[in-house]
């Protein structure tokens, strides 16, 4: 979440009842930077390849962004993505800049 004051945006709400088998996790976002109020949307993409039950935070493979709220795992994906993998910090910054697209 540091990651996302520090670049101007606010969530204003996370999502976790009833979202497809794809997303964890769907946050809101809302730029309190210029142009004030663009929207935008994270979402917590769960392994394609998990079967079976699963409980929240289990299988989450990455992060998708996107600036209309997403009904596919394409559309989660449509601005950027990034795993939580080792490299993660490293490539963060890659991923904060794509984010920036939300506000034009």
């Amino acid at each position: 979440m540091d990651y996302l004051e520090v670049d101007g945006w606010d969530i204003l709400k996370i999502e976790t009842e009833d979202l497809e088998r794809w997303a964890d996790e769907i946050w809101y976002l809302e730029s309190n930077w210029s142009p004030k109020g663009k929207k935008g949307y994270i979402t917590f993409l769960v392994d394609p390849m998990h079967d079976g039950l699963r409980k929240q935070g289990q299988a989450v493979w990455g992060l998708g962004c996107s600036k209309q709220y997403p009904t596919s795992r394409q559309e989660a994906e449509s601005i950027t993505t990034i795993s939580f993998s080792k490299s993660f910090k490293d490539n963060m910054l890659d991923f904060q800049l794509e984010m920036e697209s939300l506000r034009e």
